[in-house]
């Protein structure tokens, strides 16, 4: 599970985003997972939509997912 604390919120995009060497998970293998806030005891489960690489397509510049509701979350490949 990961916390809204790790993320930065755009309220006019409703992402989430947050870069992965600021997350103690390693999400390369990670299909889906759990957004909780702590301040309102909310939980969310991501999606993976979809994975941003380069042309050749070896290096990976982030992972794109979202909810069921619409929420989106952004991990980039610092």
């Amino acid at each position: 599970m990961l916390l809204t604390t790790d993320f930065t919120y755009n309220k006019d995009t409703k992402t989430f985003v947050t870069e992965i060497s600021l997350l103690a998970n390693s999400i390369d293998t990670m299909h889906y997972f759990t957004l909780h806030n702590p301040k309102t005891g909310n939980s969310k489960i991501f999606n993976l939509k979809s994975i941003d690489k380069d042309g050749s397509g070896e290096d990976i510049y982030g992972w794109n997912y979202e909810t069921d509701c619409g929420l989106k979350a952004l991990i980039i490949n610092d």
